[in-house]
This record gives structure tokens, sequence and C-alpha cells, in this order.
């Protein structure tokens, strides 16, 4: 499946200034300064002057935060300078970062929307139970009416026949 058909998840934008170190295999580290646009569960995606190959390790710094180790999973030209690169991040941002606060209310705003689908989808499930428990006590009762008619018939006959304690024969011709 290729990276354009996966389903994103939800992204918050800001633009932080970030410094990231370029660390390829046998070389000199590099330093690029460039900028985060936005960021989401997973990763960011930086905007920096030049492009880094996809698959290539670096380290991130987000306005002078603390170093964070990620691998670049896809790159794009910029329309108007420099290219898009997206990172994948080996941790989760710190509690105490700058941009980790409006990424912890996205992991918030996650979680409650699952939480809220599932306990809809609870909720559903006992609804649909309950009918069919309903439904199941509802065939459950006997109504003679549909099921002995000439039961009913004999019934009807006794309730309109006299009481008297006497069971008197109709005369036979």
């Amino acid at each position: 499946m290729s990276a354009s058909a996966e389903v994103r998840p939800p992204r918050w934008r800001f633009r932080i200034a970030t410094r990231v170190t370029i660390q390829p295999s046998g070389g000199m580290p590099e330093t690029v300064d460039g900028e985060t646009e936005n960021a989401s569960a997973r990763g960011v995606r930086v905007r920096l002057p030049r492009e880094v190959p996809v698959g290539s390790h670096l380290s991130l710094t987000l306005q002078g935060g603390a170093a964070r180790g990620g691998v670049v999973r896809w790159t794009a030209p910029h329309e108007t300078s420099g290219y898009l690169h997206g990172i994948e991040m080996d941790k989760p941002l710190e509690r105490h970062a700058k941009a980790s606060r409006p990424l912890a209310r996205l992991r918030c705003r996650l979680f409650f929307r699952r939480l809220l689908l599932g306990s809809i989808a609870l909720g559903l499930m006992a609804l649909a139970a309950a009918g069919l428990v309903w439904l199941l006590e509802a065939m459950r009762a006997y109504n003679p009416q549909y099921y002995e008619p000439k039961d009913v018939e004999r019934e009807r006959h006794e309730v309109q026949s006299p009481s008297d304690g006497t069971n008197k024969q109709p005369p036979h011709l």
C-alpha cells in the first residue's frame, strides 16, 4: 500500500522553528534549520531548504527543546521554497515542550472520540438485545385462539350453557 493511500491521522497545524541534524551513514552529521508546519500522533511535517533522502535517520529539535530521533518517510518539493519532509518520530513529544500541549489535546480528543463511538456501539447492542428479549417474550405468550380452535369453541359452548350442575343432553332425533 502506498503512503498516499494510507489513512492519515488528524493533523494539528502550527509553525515552529526547527533544527534538524541529519545523520548519514558513515559521514559527518549535518545541521539544517527549517520549520515544522504540522504534527500528528505519529510525527511531524517539516520544511527544509534542501531535500533529505527518504529513510534517513535524523535528530529533530523544536524551538530549542530536547532533540528527538526520527526517520524521513516521504519528501516533496514545496511550492515556494525548499522541500517538505514527513518525519515519523521515535518517541512522543515531551510533556513540557512548547508543541506538546496541542498534540496532547489532539490525543485526548481522539481518545474521547473513540470512547464516544464505543459507548454508542455498546448502547446500540444493548438496545438490540433488549428488543430481541422483548420479541422472544412476545412470541412465548400462548393464545389458544390461534392454536386450538376446537378447544375455544368448546369453552364458548360451556360458558353459554346453564351451570345448574345438571348435564342436560339435547334430545336426539
